[in-house]
């Protein structure tokens, strides 16, 4: 079982920030901030049953502040910062979120079921290119960096996919191959890249109910109060005052024309 906790944010904040006090880092002061920005989805994604089981091991090795303490587990702050971005794309249901880099690999993962290295870095710069020895793949989506670039950025999304458990890293002679797992989160993030994703349940959870107790309670509270005594109380008394009024003057109009009439009694 995992963390199934809903403070899961919270909880690699902590981590990011203690990491930071023992080594300092640009990265790790990124991967701190988009963590507090993107609290909500954090939380949602990795309380959801399909990210929950990797929660506990994810913090596990963003702890580890260098490779000798624990190569195998080791996640650099590079990956650290797509770990989250990504999270927080797949919980939104937004690709964009992503980092130009990885959205690129993916898409040619997703529509080749595996991506070798050679493949991630021809994808990502023009200035590499496939030798006669090198596993060749026809490639759907390129971006253009420098070799340097696509190099880091290659390894970051790698580790970044293996972190959260979505890939699977084969290594061989001819170098490492990534290929998707058939789990859950394999599958949020092809429907994410084929358009059928769908945002985990993340801050439209709490705002609904926030803003549904607001609207009622001032519909209800404020206009049946208000309006209508004030109608009851003006309307009957204007009314009942311009009818009496006429009536009162009316009979003595009639009172006075029989007076006139007794003027042929004095000749």
């Amino acid at each position: 079982m995992g963390l199934k906790m809903k403070n899961f944010a919270q909880a690699l904040i902590t981590t990011l920030e203690a990491r930071q006090d023992v080594a300092p880092s640009a990265d790790l002061v990124t991967s701190i901030n988009n963590a507090k920005s993107h609290a909500r989805a954090l939380d949602a994604l990795f309380g959801s049953k399909a990210f929950d089981p990797v929660a506990k091991k994810l913090l596990h090795s963003l702890a580890i502040v260098s490779p000798k303490e624990n190569r195998e587990d080791f996640v650099a702050v590079k990956v650290a910062v797509k770990i989250i971005n990504t999270a927080n794309g797949i919980a939104k249901g937004e690709k964009s979120l992503l980092d130009p880099y990885s959205r690129t690999i993916i898409d040619n993962l997703i529509k080749l079921q595996s991506v070798t290295n050679k493949s991630a870095l021809v994808s990502l710069s023009n200035a590499i290119v496939f030798t006669d020895d090198d596993q060749k793949q026809k490639l759907t989506n390129k971006y253009n960096c420098s070799a340097g670039t696509a190099g880091t950025q290659a390894s970051s999304t790698r580790m970044m996919l293996r972190s959260l458990d979505i890939c699977e890293v084969l290594k061989s002679k001819r170098g490492d191959t990534l290929t998707l797992k058939d789990n859950e989160r394999a599958h949020m993030l092809v429907e994410l890249f084929t358009g059928k994703a769908k945002a985990v349940a993340v801050a439209p959870e709490a705002k609904p109910a926030t803003t549904a107790a607001a609207k009622p309670v001032k519909a209800e509270a404020a206009k049946p109060a208000v309006k209508e005594p004030v109608k009851a109380a003006v309307k009957p008394t204007g009314k009942k005052a311009a009818v009496k009024a006429p009536v009162a003057d009316k009979p003595t109009e009639k009172a006075a024309k029989p007076a006139k009439a007794a003027k042929p009694a004095k000749a």
